[in-house]
């Protein structure tokens, strides 16, 4: 018969007077009893749980709120020069007549004049229906149509073309196929400067917008480091005693 392993002896139990001090605290407590332990004041266990979020860049934030707002301003005062260019042709035109046959007669100077079409119901693409026969002091002879001319403009009122005058009286006859009660033909001095004013304020001012959006959502997704630990730390409850 094999040796049976030894064991050691059974240790006798001494139970703890009410007066003796109690073993050293753990985390869960003397001998295992957590309540013990956190009356002592021993703290619980811990995890880092939850990134915290960092500052928002309140500088870059506002920097943007403005660019942008500078940036619409820009788009409003753009656009008002473009329909300001019609509106301005209308109110100081060399001449007008009424649509579908519109003869015109005026004085007109050695400078570049623009044709233009408006009416209670009328659009850009009225102007395709558009011709006018232009002579000019010289005898010269000229056709604008509205399907051929090389950039069309739009707004109060809608181009149909240009042409270059030279001193004298001139004469224009515009025709159209699908004219309303209201078309009427305008001829004013061609002001290259509002068109240009109007067009550089709706770029520069889509441009601003882009830039202070960008500035904006980079102030919030992108925000400072936070001060102090990276993670929330989180209390864990102690566990059971075995």
């Amino acid at each position: 018969m094999a040796d049976e392993p030894a064991y050691p002896p059974p240790q006798p139990i001494t139970p703890r007077t009410p007066s003796a001090p109690l073993p050293p605290s753990t985390v869960f407590g003397p001998e295992g009893n957590p309540a013990a332990g956190l009356a002592q004041g021993t703290p619980p266990a811990s995890i880092q749980v939850g990134k915290r979020k960092g500052r928002i860049r309140w500088g870059v934030l506002v920097l943007g709120v403005l660019v942008a707002a500078t940036g619409l301003v820009s788009v409003v005062v753009g656009a008002g020069f473009l329909l300001a260019e019609g509106a301005v042709n209308i109110a100081d035109s060399e001449a007008e007549g009424r649509l579908p046959d519109a003869d015109l007669s005026f004085d007109a100077d050695d400078a570049q004049y623009d044709v233009f079409l408006s009416g209670r119901s009328t659009t850009e693409f009225d102007s395709e229906d558009v011709s006018c026969a232009i002579t000019l002091a010289n005898g010269e002879q000229q056709d604008v149509r509205g399907d051929q001319q090389a950039v069309s403009t739009s707004g109060a009122t809608v181009s149909i073309g240009s042409f270059d005058a030279v001193a004298g009286a001139t004469e224009v006859r515009c025709t159209s196929t699908d004219a309303n009660e209201t078309s009427r033909i305008y001829l004013g001095r061609d002001r290259p400067w509002l068109e240009r004013t109007g067009y550089v304020g709706l770029g520069v001012g889509l441009l601003l917008i882009v830039l202070g959006t960008g500035l904006i959502l980079l102030a919030v997704f992108k925000r400072k480091p936070p001060k102090g630990p990276a993670f929330t730390p989180v209390p864990t409850s102690a566990p059971a005693p075995a």
